[in-house]
């Protein structure tokens, strides 16, 4: 991230996402639904992309683990990325 440049707040991500999928906030944050789970999880990507560390995804994302935000982002706890390994 360029010097200056302030990060994404979660509120800012949780907006993007609830205006593109059919889902409210509240619904994003409590629902157990595959609706809810598929918004929830872009977010953790935007998150993520944006600098955040998954337990400070998973404190604002309700109380959610690290290893729950680690395992929807497609990574396993205690795995680190090879230098070629995509995303």
């Amino acid at each position: 991230m360029p010097e200056g440049e302030a990060m994404m707040t979660a509120e800012e991500a949780v907006s993007m996402v609830v205006g593109v999928f059919p889902i409210t906030e509240r619904e994003l944050m409590t629902r157990r639904t595959a609706k809810a789970a598929a918004a929830r999880k872009v977010v953790y990507h935007i998150l993520r992309d944006a600098g955040w560390p998954p337990e400070r995804i998973g404190w604002y994302m309700g109380g959610r683990e690290r290893t729950t935000i680690l395992h929807a982002l497609g990574m396993r706890p205690g795995h680190r990325r090879r230098r070629n390994e995509p995303d």
